[in-house]
């Protein structure tokens, strides 16, 4: 099954290009400046300044515009990633759920936002090995969406964090299943130096 964790794996790298939340899609604030920050540091490997980084932006956040918003969402979802990558594990549970929580209030008005944010949260919750939680966040994203359109990002991702449940858990055609479903989506933002996509499993 070489081939299959290889597919979901070139699909995942795919899928982190894509915003999770509208706010990557807004005028640049000097809050999503910020939040640029913290991403160029821990792309860049330097999880000191990522860190440092995100605690400036909280500080700025929470002083401005109180402690529940988007940006602490993305302020505790950031803390949970970059420790996770770190192994640094101790406040990660915590911030996972404050994330959570947090987006599930602020993001009353728009569940689809909510369903972007418990989907990163599973997969970062697969990466620290935990299936069954991730399992549980990834059927919550459905439910908050269910009966309304939804958009082919928040789907692709959705169906991903199934296949590499599955996967992880021996259910190979399940989740080869899980990725067929979608292979034009991911076809799309997958290819090879002459354009042609690689994920054939």
């Amino acid at each position: 099954m070489k081939n299959l964790r290889y597919a979901i794996f070139i699909v995942s790298l795919a899928l982190a290009q894509l915003p999770f939340t509208s706010e990557h899609a807004l005028g640049q604030s000097k809050y999503d400046k910020a939040v640029a920050k913290v991403y160029i540091s821990y792309d860049n490997g330097d999880y000191a300044k990522a860190i440092k980084m995100n605690e400036k932006l909280k500080k700025k956040v929470v002083k401005k515009l109180g402690a529940e918003n988007r940006y602490m969402i993305t302020y505790h979802y950031l803390a949970a990633r970059i420790n996770l990558d770190m192994g640094l594990l101790n406040e990660f549970d915590s911030n996972i759920d404050a994330a959570e929580s947090m987006s599930q209030r602020v993001n009353q008005a728009d569940p689809q936002q909510h369903a972007f944010l418990l989907n990163r949260l599973a997969s970062l919750l697969l990466q620290n090995n935990n299936p069954k939680q991730a399992l549980e966040y990834v059927e919550l994203s459905t439910e908050v969406v269910e009966g309304q359109p939804v958009s082919s990002t928040l789907k692709a991702r959705t169906e991903l964090n199934l296949a590499s449940i599955y996967s992880e858990q021996g259910y190979y055609t399940e989740a080869i299943n899980f990725i067929k479903e979608h292979e034009k989506f991911y076809a799309s933002r997958i290819s090879d130096k002459d354009g042609k996509c690689n994920i054939s499993i």
